[in-house]
Order: structure tokens, then C-alpha cells, then sequence
């Protein structure tokens, strides 16, 4: 059996919700729970940990969905899409800030709505990956070296640090002195 999406759906009218909620099921995503206001938004994104919320941008109570989509994103890393009927130009440009993977418009299309949560799961996996990958290939720094400002440590065998060819000399000392240090030898 395939793995589902975990889905929370935050969105203020009971009656989208819901048919956001069998819309969600029918396209085989799993629906964690609908919530009404941002800041239960926020305690059940914590308690569940989905893979997407869905959002309203207009939601009851002092937490609008951009502010989740803010909350959600840096607290937890949970990929946000908006689906929304609030479209001036203010609101989309304070929208964007918050980095949404996606922007629907009421009424929504079952197909556009797939694709949407499709490629927002897509390229917020890639990011993880990403950055997972980053952090594990990271290599330590050895604070002592020359090596302190290289993304990789050199290969064994290899000069730590390139000839000066007379750099150094301008420096008040040889450069046989430097070969290989940090310091000069005294």
C-alpha cells in the first residue's frame, strides 16, 4: 500500500473545509484534521507534524495564514500552500514573503489543487534533501590549519599550502619558512 501525504486542512468555513477535506481523500491524501483558526493551526501542526497544511489566508482570530505559513515554515518545516479567495495585489505581495509552495484561488480546480500539493511535497523534499545532504557532507574544521577557509581538507600527500613564490619574503620572512603553515616557524 502507498504511503499518503499527511495533510492538515486550516480553513474557516466549515462547509470548504469539508468538501476540501473529501476532495483531499479522493485524490488519496491523507486528512489529518480540519482546523478554523491560526492559532490552533499552529498547536496541531505541532502535535501532528504533516506533510502540507493547506491554508486560508483569512482565518478567524489574531493569526492570519500568512502569519502560520511564517510560523510553520521556520518552527517546523512544513511545506504551506494557500487557498484562498483574498487575491489584491496587497495581500499577495505580503503572501510572498512568507514563501508558499503554492497560491490557489477559490473556487479551486480538483486538478490545479493536485498538481499544486503534488510539486509542493515534490520541491520541498528536494529542499530537505538538500540541506540534509549538505550537513552530512559537511566536513569538519580543523581550526589549527590553513585548511580553515577550504569547503574540503586536501587530499593526503598534498601541500596544505601552495609556495608563496616570494610572498612571503615581502612579509619579512622566507618562504620556506611558510611552506606548509600557518605561522612561521621560529
Amino acid at each position: 500500500m502507498e504511503n499518503k501525504s499527511r495533510v492538515l486542512i486550516v480553513e474557516k468555513e466549515g462547509i470548504i473545509a469539508k468538501d476540501l477535506e473529501r476532495v483531499l481523500e479522493k485524490l488519496n491524501y491523507n486528512v489529518l484534521d480540519i482546523v478554523y483558526s491560526g492559532q490552533e493551526a499552529i498547536q496541531k501542526a505541532e502535535e501532528y507534524k504533516p506533510d502540507l497544511v493547506i491554508t486560508e489566508i483569512a482565518l478567524n482570530g489574531p493569526i492570519d495564514g500568512i502569519d502560520v505559513a511564517h510560523q510553520l515554515s521556520s518552527r517546523f518545516n512544513i511545506p504551506v500552500v494557500f487557498l484562498t479567495a483574498v487575491s489584491d495585489n496587497a495581500t499577495i505581495e505580503r503572501a510572498k514573503i512568507a514563501e508558499p509552495y503554492g497560491f490557489i484561488i477559490k473556487p479551486f480546480e480538483e486538478d490545479l489543487l493536485h498538481a499544486t500539493i503534488e510539486m509542493a511535497l515534490y520541491k520541498h523534499g528536494m529542499q530537505t534533501n538538500k540541506l540534509e545532504k549538505y550537513m552530512t557532507d559537511s566536513k569538519p574544521v580543523n581550526l589549527g590549519s590553513a585548511d580553515l577557509m577550504r569547503p574540503n581538507p586536501p587530499s593526503p600527500g598534498k601541500n596544505r599550502v601552495p609556495r608563496t613564490s616570494g610572498r612571503a619574503e615581502s612579509y619579512g620572512t622566507p618562504s620556506s619558512r611558510w611552506h606548509g603553515r600557518c605561522t612561521p616557524r621560529r
